[in-house]
Order: structure tokens, then sequence, then C-alpha cells
């Protein structure tokens, strides 16, 4: 199953004006933690989709070797719509995850059975500091949409509990960069 890392977004809740995917937390760019996980995982190719919003990743990423796919950066399911139709099911992962892991890419891998599955974790095992993006109730547990999925046609979507809070860190805001440099920074 290929991976694709979605970096091609407007990052409208960073104050300044900075590609999120090119922000450094613990040492790296953030694109590199999440390239690396990518490309140490079962994933059988990496490519990040970047937009014109994105110039500088973009370039970034080919000067890496990375292979990168141009999207129109209409949106997140827009994008995901349109790269469906170049690739039936894959691996997508937020290029703004600094706490990212091949083992993480793995289990989602390891848990596709036909349909799409959504990463999450649950909300009460997230630090108190970290400001969830994304909230929703499953059978009595509330949890925390991780951007770490497996996208596919299919209208059936499971859901996948992953243990490890950090990937509910996601940077979208200078709030956000504070609390993950912090966690990396131990």
């Amino acid at each position: 199953m290929i991976a694709v890392i979605l970096a091609g977004g407007r990052s409208s809740r960073m104050k300044k004006n900075v590609e999120k995917p090119l922000i450094e937390v613990g040492g790296a760019k953030i694109i590199d933690r999440v390239v690396k996980a990518v490309k140490e995982s079962r994933a059988e190719r990496c490519i990040v989709a970047v937009s014109t919003l994105t110039p500088n990743t973009m370039r970034y990423c080919r000067e890496i070797g990375c292979d990168v796919l141009l999207t129109e950066g209409k949106g997140y399911h827009d994008d995901l719509t349109s790269l469906l139709k170049i690739h039936p099911v894959f691996v997508s992962a937020a290029a703004d995850m600094p706490f990212l892991t091949s083992q993480a890419v793995d289990k989602i891998i390891n848990a596709f059975d036909g349909v799409s599955v959504t990463g999450c974790v649950p909300l009460g095992t997230v630090p108190s500091f970290i400001e969830p993006s994304y909230t929703f109730e499953y059978r009595g547990r509330n949890l925390v949409a991780v951007g770490l999925n497996i996208v596919t046609h299919s209208e059936l979507s499971e859901v996948l509990i992953f243990e490890d809070p950090l990937l509910a860190v996601s940077v979208n805001s200078e709030r956000d960069l504070e609390a993950a440099r912090r966690l990396a920074n131990g």
C-alpha cells in the first residue's frame, strides 16, 4: 500500500507566514519526521501531496528525493477525492504530525480490511495542554482523530484506536507548536 503525506494546506491558523511542514520540532523539520516514519514503515511508496500554497515544501521535498504530487489545494476532502482518482487505496498522513511513528503506519496498514480506516486515540490519554483538532464519540468512548487514515472509495469505515497519545499532536497553531516543542524536548 502506498502512503500519501498531505502537505498542501493553507496553514491558516498559524500566525506566521510559514508552511507547517517546514517548521522545526525537536531539531528536525516536521516533514522530515513524517517522511522518516513513512519510509521506515511497510508502506510500499511514499508520496508527498503539495499544492501551490506550499511551494517551499514542494521544493524541499524534491531536494530530499521525495516523490511529489501537486494537488489543487482546495481543502482536505477535495484533495482526498482527487487523490482517490489516482490511487484507489492509500494511507494518508498529515504533514503536521511531529510524533508519527513507523509502528503507527504499520498498524494502520495491518488493520486494512477493504474499507477506510480512521486512526484515533482516546481523549482521556491526551495531555491537557494539547488541543485536539477533531473529537468524536465511538461506542461510548471519546476519541481524538489523528492525521493517519486509510482512504478508500468505500462508504464503510472502521476506527483504529492507537494507545500513543502523541499521535494526537498536530501543529495547527502557535499553541500547538509550543506544545509539540515542549514534548519533543522532554
